[in-house]
């Protein structure tokens, strides 16, 4: 809700609108597909692939403002080692970034692209080599100081209008993740270190766990390697 109101309307309105709701159980996460898996969805329509790799967030592991800021620098922003390396898609007005969600009550990490159908072998195939080279190349100082200090500007920037907080609020819900100290956010994303950013980018984007799945008017070996 976003507007001129008091607690008691705020308070008043939800329990009307869900007062009735009857609660349940939070439900047991089911198992996530076999990992390294290469799964073509055909469409014979399409003029574009998609693609997406995904693969089940550790439980344990990194905190979730080196997670965050290792999310950005591998390809949720510009200046990403993955816009680095796929500008020239970028220009012909495709796509390619990282992120993270929940599906089905399970967290995930994931990387999306969308591109012509003759360059879908080849940003598979870069696609792949970025997951191991996120393995056995950390992320630098530098990218982790340009990664943390964009999300820290872009929380910022949220808590200038209520309308941009609620929309940050609503989307950090439906993704799954802690919004209760939102507000201490930016600091951490500035704080952490660039050994803890590689360590969680290892954990998010590990190749060995990633499942993949392709949409377009492709054939059951167009992805397959030469």
């Amino acid at each position: 809700m976003v507007g001129p109101l008091d607690a008691a309307a705020v308070t008043a309105a939800a329990h009307h609108a869900l007062g009735g709701w009857d609660g349940e159980p939070a439900p047991t996460p089911g198992p996530f597909p076999e990992p390294d898996r290469l799964l073509i969805l055909q469409d014979r329509t399409a003029g574009d692939v998609q693609l997406l790799c995904a693969a089940p967030e550790p439980a344990e592991g990194a905190a979730e403002a080196a997670r965050y800021v290792a999310t950005a620098a591998f390809g949720g922003f510009y200046g990403s080692r993955l816009a680095a390396r796929h500008a020239e898609l970028s220009a012909q007005g495709f796509e390619i970034y990282s992120g993270r969600d929940v599906l089905l009550d399970i967290p995930r990490s994931l990387v999306r692209a969308r591109m012509p159908r003759s360059q879908a072998r080849q940003v598979l195939t870069a696609l792949r080599e970025e997951f191991r080279r996120i393995a056995r190349e950390p992320f630098s100082s530098a990218e982790v100081a340009r990664a943390s200090g964009f999300c820290a500007a872009q929380l910022l920037a949220a808590f200038d209008s209520p309308a941009l907080l609620a929309d940050l609020l609503r989307q950090l819900a439906a993704a799954g993740h802690q919004v209760v100290e939102l507000d201490r956010l930016p600091a951490r994303l500035r704080a952490v270190s660039a050994d803890e950013v590689s360590s969680a980018g290892a954990q998010l984007f590990d190749e060995r766990a990633m499942t993949t799945v392709a949409l377009g008017d492709l054939d059951a070996d167009a992805l397959a390697a030469p």
